[in-house]
């Protein structure tokens, strides 16, 4: 690794054995704000009350696409209210991942693999040819290249989902990210990381036994493994079973602790205010938009 820290946080969860989580019960909710975390509204409208919101992308065109686990997907032009937007998916389908890649967006589903879009989200078809699995936990798009990880590795696509190639591995891949050049995958079994643009896989934290969850990009020169017990190690204390944090892009960037509500700005190192936030809200989505930063309440499960 180069002597330069590359800066991705991540968040460490330990999942459970099985291929992917059930949709929780709780009551969801999405928020927005327009003032950096200081003052939050609801942005629901249209969503049902109970939706467990797995993940979500700005388009091209400036439309917020959203999967959940148990609603299918959705889509909003103004970050508040929200449609439904799933013509051509199955009616059951527990959409897990969104990307948007060579004018297309794809969503990975568990249990129904992967379906595509060429009209911004409106209609979608199926695109699974070539998988071993049809449970996809996420996706990165990299060139002309769209990597899918699964609960059997990681494959990819070079012809705009037409067909997939299993890359490497056997185990459940969470969570892609690319810092300075190199691009890592958080798996059940520890850390991916690949040099040469996905071609080749190595594990040089094998000797972890935590599952990682996700990770974070954001700019800047430092990487945070959690729980491994080497140099790279950092903010170990910080990343439990159930913790996870994420930096956000924005303008000053935002530190976001969800097991603590707490939003700070890096920069100013205060703490905001959170106005509009329930109390005991806890997340582990967030977005930022043309229209401002968005939360996901977290559902539980995974």
């Amino acid at each position: 690794m180069k002597a330069k820290r590359i800066k991705v946080l991540l968040a460490a969860l330990v999942l459970a054995t099985t291929g992917f989580c059930q949709p929780p019960k709780n009551e969801a909710g999405v928020f927005l704000t327009t003032d950096q975390g200081e003052t939050w509204k609801p942005a629901s409208t249209g969503l049902p009350d109970d939706a467990n919101i797995s993940s979500w992308v700005v388009t091209r065109n400036n439309a917020i696409v959203m999967t959940t686990l148990n609603y299918g997907v959705f889509k909003s032009f103004d970050g508040k209210s929200w449609n439904r937007a799933g013509h051509g998916l199955p009616k059951d389908i527990l959409t897990s991942s969104i990307a948007d890649h060579s004018n297309m967006l794809f969503i990975g589903s568990f249990g129904k693999g992967i379906f595509s879009s060429r009209d911004h989200g409106n209609s979608w078809k199926e695109s699974s040819t070539g998988l071993k699995t049809l449970n996809i936990h996420c996706f990165y798009a990299q060139d002309n290249t769209l990597f899918a990880g699964t609960d059997k590795g990681i494959y990819a696509s070079r012809n705009e989902g037409t067909s997939w190639t299993h890359i490497t591995g056997n185990m459940r891949v969470n969570d892609f990210r690319e810092a300075d050049g190199v691009l890592f995958a958080s798996t059940n079994l520890g850390e991916l990381r690949s040099e040469d643009r996905g071609e080749s896989w190595s594990a040089p934290y094998a000797h972890c036994t935590d599952s990682t969850k996700s990770l974070s990009r954001n700019d800047g020169d430092s990487v945070y493994l959690g729980q491994v017990n080497d140099k790279r190690s950092f903010m170990p204390d910080m990343l439990s079973a159930s913790h996870t944090f994420r930096i956000t892009p924005a303008s000053p960037p935002v530190l976001l602790t969800p097991w603590k509500n707490s939003f700070r700005s890096l920069r100013e190192n205060r703490p905001f205010q959170n106005t509009g936030l329930p109390a005991d809200m806890s997340f582990n989505n967030i977005l930022v938009t043309p229209f401002g930063i968005l939360v996901a309440r977290k559902n539980g499960g995974c």
